[in-house]
Formats: C-alpha cells, sequence, structure tokens
C-alpha cells in the first residue's frame, strides 16, 4: 500500500499559478483526494467529497455484503436493475483511472444488475459511483432473500 493520498479519478480542482509576472498564468489540474469514512460494521472507506463516489480495497465489498448492516428488505432486485438500465442508457465513458496505482480501471457491472462500476485489474481495488454501493447491497440482499 502507498503512502501516497488516494485521489477520485473523476473529479478534479483547476487553479492558476503566477510563476512569473511576464508570463502567462500557468494553469494546473489536481484531482480530489478522497476522504476517510465509516461506512459500516468497522469498515472504512475512502469517499469524494464532491461526486460522493467511493474507492473500496480488495475484499471490501465481500466484507460489506457479509456484514448485512443495512436492511434493504423493502427494494426489489427488479427496481435497481430498472433504474441502472435507465441512467447510464447509451452512457460511454472512459474507464477511470485507479486511485491506488492510477492504471486504467475496467468498467464493469454488478452480476445482472447493471449497477456499474470500474476495478482495477492490477491492486483489485473498485470504484463505485453515488449511491451505486447501496444499490450493490440491496440488490445482494434481494438475491439471497429470495
Amino acid at each position: 500500500m502507498s503512502d501516497r493520498a488516494l485521489r477520485c479519478p473523476l473529479c478534479t480542482i483547476s487553479s492558476t499559478g503566477t510563476a512569473s509576472p511576464y508570463r502567462a498564468p500557468e494553469k494546473t489540474t489536481q484531482r480530489i483526494a478522497l476522504e476517510p469514512h465509516d461506512y459500516e460494521a468497522g469498515i472504512s472507506v475512502q469517499r469524494c467529497q464532491e461526486c460522493d463516489g467511493i474507492w473500496l480495497e480488495e475484499g471490501q465489498l465481500s466484507q460489506i455484503q457479509d456484514a448485512r448492516v443495512n436492511d434493504y428488505s423493502h427494494v426489489h432486485a427488479g427496481d435497481v436493475v430498472l433504474r441502472h438500465r435507465s441512467a447510464h442508457a447509451g452512457e460511454e465513458r472512459e474507464p477511470p483511472m485507479c486511485p491506488r496505482c492510477d492504471e486504467a480501471m475496467f468498467a464493469s457491472t454488478f452480476k445482472t444488475s447493471n449497477i456499474p462500476y470500474a476495478s482495477c485489474l492490477s491492486c483489485g481495488g473498485q470504484w463505485l459511483r453515488e449511491g451505486a454501493l447501496q444499490d450493490i447491497e440491496a440488490f445482494w440482499e434481494s438475491l439471497i432473500t429470495t
């Protein structure tokens, strides 16, 4: 594990510096730092304060699914699938860069749910957009209770 701060693969901050009064200002772009966030059952994830995306280290998704702290019994798997199918229809984005190792991540969907996420083949981490982790939990719970 690296000691450098993890940065959001989607959100950036642009700033203008004045290196010299005789030159045009230099523009720099930096990705926003991810912040530690206690999710549930003592599991700490990294969260972007700007887009609410979540970075999970390898194995954390399984830990969250095994903990089953939140109750999603009122959510139907079909509703989750339809929400993500319509929300991301025709959307094609380049996979984000891994916050851990700066490699291009592999875009995928969680099982048959249409819930998009990106995973790093190098370090095994996963990037989920806002609300996707809760939807994965709801989808997972609806599958194991039926």
